[in-house]
């Protein structure tokens, strides 16, 4: 059975809030490492999502990301914005700290 458990739809504020930790995560010198390369292209496009508001999943440029996880990132921002999941999970999705 599919788990539909429905978090919260954030407010405009949870999602400035979550915005500025996007940003602040592709900040990191981490990030701009090769071998976390998926993960900041995952980032950079869930940011794209958010400020847009893009909700609807036929709408992500799904297509122009190269990485299963990068693909996965983008979904989890449309998740977030329609409350299936929190700004928590979309945030900690792990990759290689330096």
């Amino acid at each position: 059975m599919l788990n539909t458990t429905l978090f919260f739809v954030p407010s405009r504020n949870e999602i400035h809030k979550t915005i500025k930790l996007l940003r602040e995560k592709l900040a990191s010198s981490s990030l701009r490492e090769a071998y976390n390369e998926p993960t900041r292209i995952g980032y950079e496009a869930a940011l794209h999502i958010l400020k847009n508001r893009i909700k609807d999943y036929s709408k992500v440029p799904i297509l122009e990301l190269s990485y299963t996880k990068s693909r996965a990132i983008a979904l989890l921002a449309v998740d977030y914005l329609n409350g299936a999941c929190d700004g928590e999970i979309l945030l900690k999705v792990p990759y290689i700290e330096v």
